[in-house]
């Protein structure tokens, strides 16, 4: 393929103004976040995302399988051009160019600016933090809780047929109902798609993603069964337009506990459990290790299996990813960057609290 000049110039030309305005937007989005909400959120993202669910959300086949296709077979001829075709380099590097202007815009516009939306734990003043006593009681508190629910739903739980088309439309429900109750505006349609190339994620730490470039979120077939409706849910409440991470679990805690399917329940109250588990493995070794030594077998069992499920696929450059990953997350005015995903617990317990 031979890259006429005049093309990639005018490309070029097109490619970086679509940069320059978005840069623009962005920052004044950034000065006036209540225009990200009513002029971005309940404007152009609102109209986008249901436009785009009524075009593509029918397809059988995952966009991220379509979208990685195109971009290796991009990437393909890119280094073909640039090393084998004489007087094609800086064709390349214009073609370069435009391919990454256009993604940085698309990625903004089609869902990025949300980051510029006041985040949920802010609005209802539940994200602030707590007494480490306060902390304990919750982790004993949730540690006796599961044992409860895992004894009462046993064979629910175990002899569970997880069925991944069928148990999306239930959280995706259940997330609509959540949006619903609060005011904000519902997506009947946004996909969370399992990938059934197992690890594909895993290796990159990630157990799930919402990718904007192809409008849909996706979790790894690999998962431990108990993983996914958590990280499903998780996932469709990035495509409802949130983007801090703690934002998302607590939503996912909040949808998949109001289910009334047992394995559902205990997939959230389990994963909350975790963060609190990890946490105390921290900062509360010996309170840890009294918990750890009285867990019920079938709840070590369930942690057991989800780790092995997740060391199927080791990791490649774990601590590149978690640092780009913050990198990243903080860039995008979420201060505690890859720490947010824990923050979940302060909602959770601010918001009890609340209720009470």
């Amino acid at each position: 393929m031979i890259l006429p000049k005049a093309v990639t110039s005018k490309a070029v030309l097109a490619s970086t103004g679509a940069l320059s305005i978005t840069l623009v937007f962005g920052i004044v989005l950034n000065r006036f976040p209540e225009w990200s909400e009513n002029l971005y959120y309940n404007g152009i993202y609102r109209y986008f995302r249901k436009t785009w669910d009524f075009i593509f959300a029918w397809n059988p086949i995952p966009m991220f399988y379509i979208w990685l296709s195109l971009v290796l077979i991009l990437i393909m001829i890119f280094l073909r051009n640039f090393f084998f075709k004489k007087g094609q380099k800086l064709a390349c590097v214009k073609v370069s160019i435009v391919f990454l202007a256009f993604h940085f815009a698309w990625f903004y516009w089609s869902w990025g600016f949300n980051y510029s939306r006041i985040p949920l734990g802010f609005r209802w003043g539940i994200n602030s933090p707590i007494q480490d006593t306060v902390f304990l009681n919750e982790f004993y508190r949730q540690t006796y809780f599961i044992d409860s629910l895992r004894r009462a739903n046993k064979s629910e739980i175990d002899l569970y047929d997880l069925r991944p088309l069928e148990l999306e439309n239930q959280l995706r429900k259940l997330v609509s109902d959540f949006q619903i109750k609060h005011g904000f505006p519902v997506f009947n349609q946004v996909r969370c798609r399992n990938l059934p190339t197992h690890g594909i994620l895993l290796i990159w730490s990630t157990s799930g993603v919402y990718l904007p470039f192809v409008g849909e979120s996706q979790f790894d077939g690999g998962l431990h069964k108990l993983s996914k409706p958590f990280t499903m849910a998780h996932e469709l409440a990035h495509g409802m337009g949130w983007t801090h991470e703690g934002d998302c679990n607590f939503i996912a805690y909040l949808a998949c506990r109001s289910s009334l399917d047992p394995f559902i329940r205990y997939s959230a109250e389990l994963n909350y459990w975790r963060y609190l588990y990890a946490n105390a493995s921290r900062t509360h070794p010996n309170d840890f290790k009294v918990i750890k030594s009285k867990l019920d077998p079938a709840i070590s069992n369930d942690l057991k299996e989800i780790n092995e499920a997740n060391d199927r696929y080791p990791e490649l450059f774990p601590h590149l990813r978690t640092w780009f990953y913050d990198w990243y997350l903080k860039n995008n005015g979420i201060s505690s960057g890859d720490k947010s995903y824990s923050e979940m617990i302060r909602m959770v317990v601010n918001f009890k609290k609340l209720r009470e």
